[in-house]
């Protein structure tokens, strides 16, 4: 017996896998209704009710299609706002000033005149430091974007939520 799960029924070929055999569900019209214009009718069903069901299901699918569509639109529109967010900070003395995009990556660094008094492993520091509360600060706009957006228990705010700790540990 193979990895595919139990077998059952038999056939010409022989065993059919389980998983293989099962038809999916078929949505079916309301009782007396008949499925499409035509089709045969059970006993009381009038051509009308079946043309409500089907004129039913035509716009209950349009009102899905449409519904997605405004859905696709909103995801664009929050990935476009998400992916133009940035953010600076600035070191406590001021020396050093850093933007950064959505992703944290250095955008605009500035350096006070008195940077370059400062020793190169501090100034460095400085930069490291003052770029990493920038990426803190456009992580939080991202996070309050999203939770305005789509509210505070949607699923996409709990995995920014799950990837930032991840990335900060």
């Amino acid at each position: 017996m193979s990895g595919d799960g139990p077998r059952t029924g038999t056939t010409s070929g022989g065993f059919v896998p389980q998983g293989r055999r099962a038809a999916r569900p078929v949505a079916q019209p309301p009782a007396g209704a008949h499925a499409a214009p035509g089709a045969a009718t059970e006993p009381g069903a009038t051509a009308a009710a079946g043309r409500a069901w089907h004129e039913g299901a035509t716009e209950r699918i349009a009102q899905q299609v449409q519904d997605a569509a405004r859905r696709a639109a909103a995801a664009e529109a929050l990935r476009d706002e998400l992916a133009g967010l940035t953010a600076s900070a600035r070191s406590t003395r001021g020396e050093v000033r850093v933007e950064v995009d959505a992703r944290g990556r250095l955008v605009r660094l500035a350096l006070a005149d008195r940077a370059t008094s400062l020793p190169a492993a501090t100034l460095a520091r400085l930069v490291e430091d003052t770029a990493r509360a920038a990426a803190q600060r456009v992580d939080a706009s991202a996070l309050a974007l999203v939770e305005n957006r789509l509210g505070a228990g949607s699923a996409l705010l709990a995995a920014m939520r799950e990837d930032l700790t991840r990335a900060a540990v």
